[in-house]
């Protein structure tokens, strides 16, 4: 259950160790009212303050109006820090407020309340004759009980013997310092859809490359929310994102893309797990190498891993960008993709990468959609014991995999004899060890691996020899 489902309750201490500490706790405080507040699903939270200005408890609650909404910055304005101040105890006001029924009497029995407690209990919580009528609160009024502001380990806030009594009562996961707290409670802001220019070169051999422009969405993460009223009449508009890529010359590439979104006071957020930050690096470290034409049918896209990069046609160079082009419209044509080898960055691995054509839906240009492929890291190929018999097998999964780009590296086939469940093929861990190996580039190759190999059979010894020979005829050693 989410600290912010059903009703919540708010208990905000005025008595912080010091100004700064305060202020973060206020920042909390409108964090969660303004994510509480975002939905308009008619749910409620009440806002119990021991400052003196709040003699009586605050009610929100979330419609369609959005009223109570843009009351938040006026209620936030009038918690203002006084060290000389005197307030009541925050676990006294706590307990009051269930058992004088200010609470209890309006809220649905057997409902499970979420009471999130904003202290950094500076401020001794009371007795412990207190700490027990409040476990006794706990379990009478089914409270889920969260903490932001104090902690048991926190390093950074001593906390009392009583204190520590009180944090004991409480579930450990629902208890956070300030600076945990921080990190918990984040709103949602729209991400800022920026042109990246992340240009490299395609090498498909010596004397022939396609210059490209790269783009990916990048989401700006930023800790901070403007209130600006909506007119009524613009309420039930959907969200639509007006533009996803831009060139350079700030013209539109991509458009019209609805997405899914949550509305936020008076606003539509879009929702986007899937917005990846990512960093261009300069034209001279990015490589980017053809190695092979493949069926597109061989390619299974549940091994693809995002993020996902659209590569345009660098239009400077006229010559090199209509060979480009004609290139992937005749890849359209007979429904072939690349597979090739990526790096960008100075200290990256080299990563096998699929490129599928198409062309762009707005501007009817020529289009790489690229995902990255298998690494060493994604398949983990069986040991080898050097005086044991072999124990482990792959799975069907992997053994579709190793097909596949065995298949597009046209490599002869093998019909496994072997059943994967009962045993492992060692010709097939020979070809995918090869293909990774060979497409990342990498000159710690052991070939001592691959003699041991040889040396069982003469028919798989053959087949060995003449997946090597292709290899090193293409790539070299």
């Amino acid at each position: 259950m989410s600290y912010l489902n059903g009703s919540v309750v708010i208990f905000f201490d005025g008595i912080f160790k010091d100004e700064y500490s305060f202020n973060r706790g206020k920042n909390i405080l409108e964090k969660i009212l303004i994510n509480k507040l975002m939905i308009p699903n008619k749910e409620s939270v009440s806002l119990f303050c021991n400052i003196p200005y709040f003699k009586d408890v605050v009610t929100l609650t979330a419609d369609i109006s959005n009223d109570h909404f843009f009351n938040i910055k006026q209620i936030i304005n009038k918690i203002v820090y006084d060290e000389s101040i005197e307030c009541d105890n925050i676990i006294s006001i706590i307990i009051n407020s269930f058992t004088s029924g200010k609470i209890s009497t309006c809220l649905r029995k057997k409902e499970n309340i979420n009471v999130l407690i904003i202290s950094d209990l500076s401020l001794k919580p009371g007795s412990f004759n207190q700490i027990n009528d409040f476990e006794k609160c706990i379990t009478k009024f089914l409270l889920n009980v969260y903490m932001f502001g104090a902690e048991i380990n926190d390093k950074l806030n001593e906390s009392s013997s009583i204190s520590i009594s009180f944090l004991q009562l409480l579930s450990q996961d629902k208890c956070f310092s300030l600076d945990r707290s921080e990190k918990f409670i984040q709103y949602f802001v729209s991400p800022t859809v920026k042109p990246l220019n992340a240009k490299i070169n395609l090498n498909i051999d010596e004397d022939f490359i396609i210059p490209l422009i790269g783009y990916v969405n990048q989401i700006n993460i930023q800790d901070k929310f403007s209130i600006n009223k909506r007119l009524p009449q613009e309420s039930d508009k959907k969200l639509k994102r007006v533009y996803v890529y831009k060139s350079e010359k700030e013209e539109i590439i991509e458009s019209d893309s609805i997405i899914d979104a949550y509305q936020y006071g008076d606003q539509l957020i879009p929702f986007n797990f899937f917005d990846q930050l990512y960093h261009g690096m300069e034209p001279g470290v990015k490589s980017l190498k053809f190695l092979q034409f493949a069926p597109r049918s061989d390619i299974d896209l549940s091994f693809l891993e995002p993020p996902v990069y659209h590569y345009f046609v660098d239009k400077s160079n006229y010559n090199l960008a209509s060979r480009g082009e004609s290139l992937i419209k005749e890849m359209i044509a007979s429904n072939v993709v690349i597979i090739g080898s990526r790096i960008i960055s100075k200290i990256s691995k080299p990563k096998l990468v699929v490129m599928f054509p198409g062309i762009c839906k707005d501007t009817s240009e020529p289009i790489l959609i690229t995902f990255i492929s298998i690494s060493k890291e994604s398949v983990k190929l069986i040991d080898i014991p050097s005086e044991e018999k072999i124990t482990k097998s792959l799975t069907t999964a992997d053994m579709s995999l190793m097909d596949s780009y065995v298949n597009a590296m046209m490599l002869e086939s093998n019909n496994n004899k072997y059943k994967p469940q009962h045993t492992s093929d060692l010709f097939y861990q020979n070809k995918v060890s090869t293909i990774i190996s060979k497409a990342m580039n990498e000159d710690s190759y052991d070939k001592s691996w691959i003699k041991e190999i040889l040396s069982l059979d003469t028919e798989t010894k053959e087949k060995c020899k003449d997946i090597e020979k292709k290899f090193f005829d293409r790539y070299g050693s």
